[in-house]
């Protein structure tokens, strides 16, 4: 599948997934859940998918550590756009 990026929003979240994993210059994760509905604020143990390309399980688990401890909880919602 050749994406055509005019038409972007006509694919799968799967999809788009694939298609990043293919590509050679592609060095990454990505992180995504289900369905937007499956995350609240009271619930955010959401299904999530994760993908992954170029790393070991262990360099993935230390590297997605890593980001967790960068994050801020006081940040809002804005600060992450």
């Amino acid at each position: 599948m050749a994406l055509d990026e005019n038409e972007l929003a006509f694919y799968t979240n799967e999809e788009l997934v694939q298609e990043l994993m293919k590509r050679e210059t592609f060095l990454g994760m990505v992180v995504y859940a289900d369905s937007p509905e499956s995350i609240s604020d009271d619930d955010i143990q959401a299904d999530f998918k994760l993908y992954g390309k170029g790393f070991s399980p262990q360099q993935a688990q230390s590297l997605l550590s890593n980001i967790v401890d960068q994050i801020d909880p006081d940040e809002s919602e804005e600060d992450w756009k």
